[in-house]
């Protein structure tokens, strides 16, 4: 399958996954696409649905386990390219491939509150907004105005998101196959000194409270109604349990880190045995937050 048909749209064809995710996890990629703009984006999404082919979409690759296997379907990669930041009054526009801690620290310059629940959170906005990312206390449908969309169909859109738009690491983008790639944020004026504060203390609460000192994706599974998975996992005795290079870690039972040469398939059966020995316990089916790729073309 030969893919490099427009020699104008940066194009990889020996990416590793592995270096392209926080979890260093997965195979070479085969047809890696880096566009720079909205319009770029689209025309891809429309040869792919003319020629028939899937496609998988990838920012910072900091919710994901890729597969370890040689990965046939295309990728279109959101990164640097697509990263613009300009500040609108209280409002902040940014492209989607720009970090989270990048946004933060634009709004601290222009002294404006509401998105310090974000910093050191290791994604970017585009992927962020998707699954409607969140932490100690703020959402990102907390901070959304309106989001640039390209549809299914290869459509740019406008959209500004209504009361059913997002839940709880979700949002219609998901469900629709929606690629993200422009995002408003509306923030209000604050104090420089307390937004720089609260940046330094969330940042202290991530280092004491997460495994930063290994490769991970971050939570691995959504948070039941009324529970926690950590919690469960930990009540379960799971702490410490190793797949191959995969461990639940001892600092933070929600996370799974890589150890060391863990494969895929080692963070899939541990993710199995977590649900099973959880759902035995507490009879609470734990559902993946992370993103399990699956190579279909």
């Amino acid at each position: 399958m030969s893919l490099e048909y427009r020699p104008d749209i940066e194009y990889r064809s020996d990416l590793k996954m592995s270096d392209c995710t926080t979890f260093k996890i997965g195979g070479e990629a085969r047809h890696v696409f880096l566009p720079k703009n909205s319009e770029e984006v689209a025309e891809l999404v429309r040869y792919f649905a003319a020629e028939g082919l899937g496609y998988f979409v990838l920012g910072n690759g900091s919710n994901v386990l890729m597969s370890d296997e040689l990965i046939e379907l295309p990728i279109i990669k959101i990164g640097s390219a697509i990263a613009e930041c300009r500040l609108d009054g209280d409002s902040i526009v940014v492209g989607a491939g720009l970090p989270l801690c990048d946004l933060v620290r634009t709004a601290l310059e222009g002294s404006l509150t509401g998105a310090e629940f974000a910093h050191c959170i290791p994604g970017t906005v585009g992927g962020a907004v998707f699954m409607n990312a969140g932490a100690f206390g703020g959402e990102m449908k907390d901070i959304v105005k309106w989001l640039e969309i390209v549809d299914s169909s290869g459509d740019i859109h406008i959209i500004t998101p209504d009361s059913s738009f997002f839940g709880h690491r979700f949002s219609l983008a998901q469900e629709r196959k929606w690629i993200i790639t422009r995002v408003c944020v509306q923030l209000e004026k604050g104090d420089p000194a307390k937004i720089s504060a609260r940046m330094d203390e969330i940042a202290a609460k991530r280092r004491e409270k997460q495994p930063l000192e290994y490769p991970s994706a971050g939570s691995v599974f959504k948070r039941p109604a009324g529970n926690y998975a950590s919690k469960l996992i930990d009540e379960a005795g799971l702490k410490g349990k190793r797949v191959g290079g995969a461990k639940v870690s001892e600092k933070h039972a929600g996370f799974i880190v890589n150890t060391g040469g863990a494969t895929a398939a080692d963070v899939k059966e541990l993710m199995n045995c977590i649900v099973d020995v959880v759902y035995k316990k507490s009879g609470i089916v734990l559902e993946p937050e992370i993103v399990v790729f699956k190579d279909t073309i």
